[in-house]
């Protein structure tokens, strides 16, 4: 099972989401809740056989010839383009250090968001086709963690766009149809810079190995044509393989994007995947579109966003423009710090200012991700580790907090902060339920997204390219973390219970047991990754 455990991640949810089409008659509607909660529960299961085998790997420093824990290779594509040279694309898979907890987050998220789609009273209607795209985006986000093949990467990335399109557009609130075009229209103009940028590599890089193995020389042979320039255009391999985008000899000399100093196309390569991966993370003020698709997206479709779908983007980040172009990274880093600084504090600005639960927690979101960044621009192990860690704890604690809100949506429709108080008098259970949820949030400790934070500020303090002056500014975002969720809290469910005159006649019921499990389970993972972190910290 171990050769192919990845490619049962990668397609069965496509199995389950084409089951979905199969017309069961209108009395059995419910059978495709089930296929969607079966096929989620399985790929579930896939993965944790998945990080069984890899941890084995792992323990016994067990690793394939390019380093990974697990990998399934086939060629693709292998056409010879004349002058161009030879076009190569594997169906190539594998897991590192870099993907492997971000798989595991995204199985286990998209399972409580199926779980919360079962019990939502909005995916009541039309549940064959809402399974059908909740599938199909699994299928997309997986494939997007587990593709080590650009084309391969790209196919999955720009997929994700349609599901949520439809998911946003057809069961969300009363801007669904503006929510939605808004996201698509974002998210598409990053795909297209990304997808320039992968168009340059591809075109000026070499594939040492793979030519090597066309031309049945060894590598050093290889190397020595191209120092030579005496390796012929049409003799040269141009693959996807994103591995090989990292090989110090991947850019020849002569190549457009050698490195050497002042190489602008180099550089402008380099943002064009910044840029497209900051808006999906997304980075301010790259995120506009994310505050309108939380607020009118339904509950599960929020917590597959905030949990999965941005951490796309930081992943993106760290597999592409920090690994391969490293030198423009840190030629960078100082400004690529100071936006992620500039994100986490205007995010905690604009969440302090809000009157709105869901966008509130929404632009926390916004905030929590320039830790992400501001981790990878400090170019050093620390800083790295703690952008993977920041990615995981908020995929844990952010559904948490639009579970909680979607709970109370549904019984008020209204979200609006200043008409509710006293709500602990109410609804005790659900009070305790969101003060823990708030509390993560803020990054108390015992919490995951206390040591993710620590950690991120540990790597900018330590780093070359950071001045102390910069990471001691984007401390203060704690304190306003801190504010915008206490005070919420504080005006929500503190004091003497009253509602809005328009909510007078609502009778509120306390948090179900079925949201309740769901809530459960995310605390559990937060508190168990804040107080072992090194559950987190052996796979990087």
């Amino acid at each position: 099972m171990e050769n192919f455990i990845l490619s049962l991640i990668f397609w069965f949810p496509l199995l389950g989401s084409s089951l979905c089409l199969i017309p069961f008659g209108k009395d059995k509607a419910h059978f495709y809740k089930w296929i969607g909660i079966g096929t989620l529960s399985t790929q579930l299961l896939w993965v944790t056989v998945m990080l069984f085998f890899a941890k084995t790997n792992l323990d016994a420093s067990v690793l394939d010839a390019q380093n990974l824990l697990l990998s399934e290779k086939l060629t693709w594509w292998h056409i010879s383009l004349g002058k161009f040279g030879i076009l190569h694309a594997d169906y190539f898979l594998g897991i590192d250090k870099n993907n492997i907890l971000l798989i595991g987050l995204s199985a286990l998220i998209l399972w409580v968001g199926g779980l919360a789609s079962v019990f939502s009273k909005t995916v009541l209607t039309r549940s064959r086709l809402y399974f059908f795209f909740y599938l199909l985006l699994s299928w997309a986000v997986m494939g997007s963690f587990l593709s080590l093949d650009f084309l391969l990467f790209f196919i999955c990335f720009e997929f994700m766009l349609l599901p949520m399109y439809f998911l946003i557009g057809i069961w969300g609130g009363k801007k669904k149809e503006y929510a939605a075009i808004k996201f698509f229209i974002y998210t598409l103009i990053g795909s297209v810079l990304i997808l320039i940028a992968g168009i340059i590599i591809v075109n000026s890089g070499t594939d040492i190995t793979k030519t090597a193995l066309e031309l049945n020389i060894s590598v050093d042979e290889v190397i020595e044509k191209l120092k030579n320039s005496t390796l012929e255009p049409s003799q040269v391999v141009h693959s996807f393989d994103m591995l090989a985008f990292k090989d110090v000899n991947y850019f020849s000399t002569g190549s457009a994007l050698f490195d050497y100093d002042g190489n602008t196309l180099r550089i402008a390569v380099f943002f064009l995947l910044v840029i497209g991966f900051a808006i999906k993370l997304p980075i301010a003020p790259l995120h506009t579109w994310l505050p309108i698709a939380h607020v009118e997206a339904s509950t599960p479709i929020s917590m597959v966003l905030a949990g999965v779908l941005l951490k796309v983007g930081g992943y993106g980040l760290l597999r592409l423009p920090f690994s391969v172009l490293t030198d423009v990274a840190i030629d960078f880093s100082f400004w690529l710090a100071a936006w992620g600084v500039f994100s986490m504090l205007y995010g905690s600005f604009l969440a302090l200012g809000q009157t709105n639960l869901k966008r509130m927690i929404a632009y926390s979101s916004v905030s929590h991700m320039g830790f992400v960044l501001l981790g990878l621009a400090a170019i050093n192990v620390e800083g790295t580790n703690g952008a993977i860690y920041q990615m995981v704890s908020h995929g844990l604690i952010s559904p948490l907090l639009f579970l909680l809100v979607g709970v109370f949506y549904e019984q008020t429709n209204d979200l609006t902060i200043t008409n509710y108080s006293g709500l602990f008098h109410k609804l005790p259970r659900y009070t305790a339920f969101v003060g823990v949820a708030f509390f993560a949030g803020l990054g108390l400790p015992t919490f995951a997204s206390f040591v993710a934070e620590l950690t991120v500020f540990l790597g900018a303090f330590s780093s070359d390219y950071i001045p102390v002056w910069l990471s001691a500014l984007a401390v203060l975002t704690l304190i306003f973390t801190a504010s915008y969720f206490l005070w919420t809290y504080k005006r929500m469910f503190l004091g003497e219970f009253s509602l809005h005159h328009s909510l007078k006649n609502q009778d509120l019921q306390d948090i179900p047991t079925s949201q309740k499990i769901i809530a459960i389970i995310l605390t559990a993972f937060a508190i168990l990754l804040g107080i072992f972190p090194n559950l987190v910290f052996e796979w990087l």
